[in-house]
């Protein structure tokens, strides 16, 4: 590469605008510079711009997420027991179930919770039929509620009451029971008087006097 290429890179590279000069040394050999010297003349040299800067890309745009719709349940009420019943049943427990419309998101986490005079029975199940335990006898209030998948209640029914009369077993005291079975409760019957046979053939006593 010669002096006059270096110098136009210096000179252009930098973006600076300068004059060039040219001139022939005694031994012949040809220089450049930007200052003048002894006969130097001046070169003609197009300015140059630099380029300009290369645009900014626009980063991209996320993605839009599509957020789920938020369920807004617009009845929700106790089917049983019905208010005001008087409850009876078997084993432990009663059955209580619930109607809600619409349809519980099981798909989105939300669970039915039923609350018992004014008690939460545990956080919820998926399901709008359910048994609950220890149940007292006597008067009781009942409601349910639909919990989102962070326990958040959505919505809460009304109060119903009800009456819960617990079943009782029959109770035998001890040796009161028959002894093969029968009715439960019933005392064995004592066995009935049977009356004397009389002896064969010995006729009746002779009446005594002083007697009819």
């Amino acid at each position: 590469m010669n002096r006059f290429a270096v110098v136009l890179l210096l000179v252009f590279g930098s973006g600076a605008v300068a004059d060039i000069f040219r001139w022939v040394a005694p031994d012949g050999s040809v220089h450049y510079g930007d200052f003048p010297a002894g006969g130097a003349e001046r070169v003609q040299v197009p300015s140059v711009h630099p380029p300009p800067p290369p645009a900014a890309v626009p980063s991209p745009e996320p993605p839009e997420v599509e957020s789920t719709p938020v369920v807004k349940y617009g009845q929700l009420s106790v089917q049983r027991p019905r208010s005001g019943e008087f409850v009876r049943e078997e084993g432990e427990g009663i059955t209580v179930a619930a109607v809600v419309q619409p349809r519980l998101r099981i798909d989105q986490g939300h669970v039915v919770r039923f609350v018992l005079d004014g008690a939460p029975q545990g956080t919820g199940m998926p399901a709008l039929t359910q048994r609950l335990t220890a149940v007292e006898r006597g008067r009781h209030s009942l409601k349910a509620q639909v919990l989102s998948g962070e326990g958040r209640v959505l919505i809460e029914s009304q109060a119903v009451s009800f009456i819960y009369q617990r079943p009782s077993h029959a109770f035998t005291a001890p040796g009161l029971g028959p002894p093969t079975g029968g009715p439960v409760g019933l005392a064995p019957q004592a066995p009935r008087f049977q009356p004397f046979p009389r002896a064969p053939n010995v006729p009746p006593a002779p009446p005594q006097p002083g007697r009819r």
